[in-house]
């Protein structure tokens, strides 16, 4: 169709349905809101005028649908791009509307002017709109708003006017920066619903009636710390306490937003009795300062949120909490061991109805306490519960469901805490062999990795290594870790140490670990006879009076021998060769004074130097040496 086609036939439409009687004035509105729908939204109201003014939305007159059926017009206006009514249009209108002009006076900051009262009515009908329709913000979009001043400012920065006593317009004045009031023609826009207006205009762009109490960073903010420093603590804990369903995503522990706030306001200072103030988190409601060592909250009369206060670590009520606040104080002090008690008591017999409380109030702020008086006579890491807590049996094992303890977690013990006493962790092994159950083959396998053992590597001088299992180490007896711990790396503590430990016995192999070492004895056949001719100076060959300890171990031989010094001065002779000499010739820790003048005399060696030589070197240095000294001097004499 052509132009002058399509105007002849629109002619005809119009004529036809005595729209020539219109005046001018209609025919030129309608002329320019015929626009393509791309441009602007045209829609069919259910009630003419429904659409907030400013928007690029035009309403068909209800002159073009019939009251039965659809006119000529309506179907024309359709086709040309007319729709139904859709709020949701409408919405998303305002909001790409009031986005842009925020955008806008962000930009141009500093250079605002006072806007005219239209705008004012303009802008706060379209929120209403919104309002009205249960528009919701998704708390990423910002607003600006119209001051009083008829000015745009951020709607987070302002407060709704008001003259009632707990309002921010009253109790913000003398704060400097002035606080902004948000422009009263927002507020004649609604009917009876005003006050739900205000509240949505809160929850939905922040703007509220009551001093805030968080930043956008959910820290105090300066308008409620003002009013802290301003007004008496009755006033603005009453103020909390009104205003809590506000309040509550700042003032509820566990919250995401109220960590920070309820920091800042526990260490708030608050009146008590006889003109006297103290830190909130420090004080107790009235007539609990008789049995506690805290000052008395003055509050006012009417005041009943206790779990407000309580949330500000205010001491309530003598309840579950209220034990749970002593334990928690009670770690940064000495308290006596019977006063611990008493409370794990008191918590007993407040138990019913309450144990899942207990026992995530017990993980979570570690509520068992172990005196330190114990811990510094000698408790191992692990705390024995029934040794210090006998009476509380029912609070340890049936409230808090605490096992007993396994042979894992003991020797787990060894592996993270390191003990530095071999005698610490003897006793650990002792307990877990006593606690030994059947184990699973995964807790085996992980045991075994375990660096439980105490070992000290050859010429370790002091201290020990912890190792594991798959590590290479032997278990001597006494006599082999005297002539092998140069050597060999040895358990810190001997075989028969584990005589009564079967399990740990069997679990880690521990007999094929044992030291075997195997004794040679070099003597003649008549060994009384030799000790009297060595005693006049008489001296035989070396290696018939001495005995050695021989090791086989990792391809290599060890091997350890003892001096007849040594064996003359042993305590107890050893096993096998009885030594026969005359009663008071031994000196302890030296040689026979006789002897070892004659010896000096015969070979010429210092006593000193014979003594020691015979006392720690090994058996061919020792026979080698006499040897070269004199030895056919010795067979001459």
């Amino acid at each position: 169709m052509s132009t002058s086609e399509f105007m002849d036939d629109l002619g005809r439409l119009v004529n036809n349905h005595g729209m020539q009687d219109e005046s001018v004035q209609w025919h030129e509105s309608l002329a320019k809101a015929w626009v393509s729908k791309t441009d602007k939204i045209i829609f069919f109201p259910p009630v003419p005028g429904n659409v907030p003014f400013g928007l690029n939305i035009f309403e068909i007159s209800p002159a073009a649908v019939d009251s039965r059926l659809k006119s000529y017009r309506a179907i024309f206006f359709e086709h040309a791009g007319a729709q139904a009514y859709n709020s949701a249009v409408v919405c998303d209108q305002i909001v790409e509307r009031q986005t842009v002009l925020t955008r806008s006076w962000k930009n141009n900051q500093g250079s605002h002017r006072r806007l005219g009262e239209s705008r004012v009515s303009e802008l706060a009908t379209q929120l209403y709109f919104l309002f009205k329709n249960k528009w919701t913000n998704d708390e990423t979009r910002t607003l600006w708003v119209l001051n009083e001043r008829r000015q745009p400012c951020p709607a987070s920065a302002v407060y709704i006017p008001s003259n009632e006593a707990d309002s921010a317009a009253i109790m913000l004045q003398g704060i400097s920066p002035k606080v902004e009031l948000l422009h009263k023609g927002y507020l004649g826009v609604g009917g009876e619903d005003k006050l739900d207006f205000i509240e949505w205009l809160r929850l939905s762009f922040g703007i509220w009636r009551v001093p805030r109490i968080a930043t956008r960073n959910n820290d105090l903010s300066l308008d409620f710390q003002h009013v802290i420093q301003t007004a008496s603590s009755i006033i603005w804990l009453c103020l909390l306490d009104k205003y809590f369903d506000q309040y509550a995503d700042w003032l509820v522990p566990g919250g995401r937003k109220s960590k920070k706030v309820i920091t800042s306001l526990r260490i708030a200072m608050v009146d008590c009795p006889n003109d006297e103030q103290a830190k909130i988190e420090e004080t107790c409601r009235p007539g609990l300062e008789r049995f506690l060592q805290r000052k008395c909250l003055l509050l006012d009369s009417e005041f009943g949120n206790w779990q407000l206060l309580a949330n500000l670590g205010v001491i309530v009520g003598m309840d579950l909490r209220f034990y749970f606040s002593q334990l928690v104080h009670l770690k940064c002090t000495e308290p006596s061991e019977e006063k611990i008690c008493q409370l794990y008591a008191d918590i007993e017999a407040n138990s019913e109805g309450s144990r899942d409380l207990i026992r995530s109030t017990f993980i979570k702020d570690s509520l068992i306490y172990v005196p330190s008086s114990k811990l510094k006579a000698g408790l191992k890491f692990t705390p024995k519960l029934k040794d210090l807590y006998p009476d509380n049996e029912i609070l340890f094992k049936n409230i808090l469901k605490i096992r007993n303890a396994g042979p894992e977690l003991l020797l787990r013990e060894i592996d993270e805490c390191k003990p530095r006493e071999a005698q610490d962790i003897l006793q650990l092994l002792q307990d877990a062999d006593s606690l030994w159950k059947d184990i699973d083959s995964f807790t085996l396998g992980m045991i075994k990795r375990l660096k439980i053992f105490p070992v000290r590597r050859p010429k370790q001088s002091d201290g020990f290594d912890l190792v594991s299992p798959s590590d290479p180490w032997l278990i001597p007896n006494k006599l082999e870790r005297r002539y092998f711990s140069n050597d060999l790396p040895l358990l810190a503590f001997d075989y028969d140490a584990f005589d009564d430990m079967h399990m740990v016995r069997t679990v880690f192999d521990l007999n094929s670990r044992k030291l075997i070492a195997t004794k040679e004895v070099f003597y003649a056949p008549n060994i009384s006879k030799k000790m009297e001719i060595l005693f006049t100076a008489k001296l035989y060959s070396v290696h018939d009076i001495f005995w050695a300890l021989i090791v086989h171990h990792g391809g290599k031989t060890f091997t350890r021998g003892k001096g007849v010094a040594e064996c003359l001065l042993e305590e107890d002779d050893e096993k096998g060769m009885e030594i026969l000499i005359s009663q008071n010739c031994i000196k302890y820790d030296m040689f026979p004074s006789e002897l070892a003048d004659r010896l000096s005399l015969l070979y010429k060696i210092s006593e000193r130097a014979l003594a020691q030589d015979a006392l720690t070197q090994v058996l061919a240095y020792v026979k080698e040496k006499l040897n070269n000294s004199g030895d056919a001097q010795g067979k001459d004499a």
